[in-house]
């Protein structure tokens, strides 16, 4: 449905609350909510269409973590960058890991609340994805081996060095793994695809169906989603 037809939607609704001489009658509240509530599905569906996806410029030509980090690049220039960086790596552990059931939130859930360890927990280790790394950050980690966790930070590649620095100052260069993402998520396409280019372009494509499948459980902004280009096959 477009605006239009919502429009002339809603102006039918109009009518349905008046009389045959234009008067209006006093709806009931199973009528009144009902109404209300047809109006929001159609208003939400308007939002959804009109909602534009995330267009990377994906080339197979080019290393998986080129291409991860043209995703990233995308999300940043619309100001989505955190979002789709959990949601990337929450894909690429529930491709490698099929067996496992990799939890999946929305990128606002706070992890205080749920008493999480991190973004995702695989076996004992705990996984914090950020695109800010802060000192905050690290001493969670640090609470993270406390309790018997082995923490591991996923950052953009360029910050990669800056949080390795703050990682150092706290003690924690050697109990703390420091990953960029792009790399993190990048080799397990290259892993999958068992090196060949025949199946990278296949893996690309199963990693973003996957990556929209979590975003649209968990998340109300379908701008998050990526569209799926046609050089990855079908």
């Amino acid at each position: 449905m477009n605006s239009q037809e919502f429009a002339l939607s809603v102006a039918a609704l109009r009518r349905d609350g008046e009389e045959d001489d234009g008067q209006p009658y006093e709806m009931s509240i199973d009528v009144a909510f009902d109404t209300l509530a047809r109006i929001i599905r159609e208003a939400r569906e308007i939002v959804k269409t009109a909602a534009e996806k995330l267009e990377p410029p994906i080339d197979t030509s080019k290393s998986a973590v080129a291409n991860i980090a043209a995703v990233l690049s995308t999300a940043a220039d619309r100001s989505q960058a955190g979002p789709v960086a959990q949601h990337l790596v929450g894909a690429k552990l529930a491709l490698r890991y099929p067996e496992m059931e990799i939890e999946n939130h929305s990128y606002s859930t706070a992890d205080a609340p749920l008493n999480r360890q991190g973004d995702f927990v695989v076996n004992d280790t705990a996984f914090h994805v950020t695109v800010t790394p802060t000192p905050a950050l690290l001493e969670k980690c640090e609470w993270n081996l406390r309790q018997g966790y082995r923490p591991v930070v996923l950052v953009p590649d360029r910050k990669r060095e800056g949080t390795l620095q703050v990682a150092e100052s706290l003690g924690l260069q050697e109990r703390v793994e420091v990953l960029a993402i792009e790399s993190f998520v990048g080799q397990n396409i290259e892993e999958l695809s068992r090196f060949g280019q025949a199946a990278f372009g296949e893996n690309m494509r199963k990693l973003f169906e996957v990556y929209n499948q979590r975003v649209e459980a968990c998340e109300t902004d379908p701008s998050l989603l990526v569209e799926i280009p046609d050089n990855l096959g079908t």
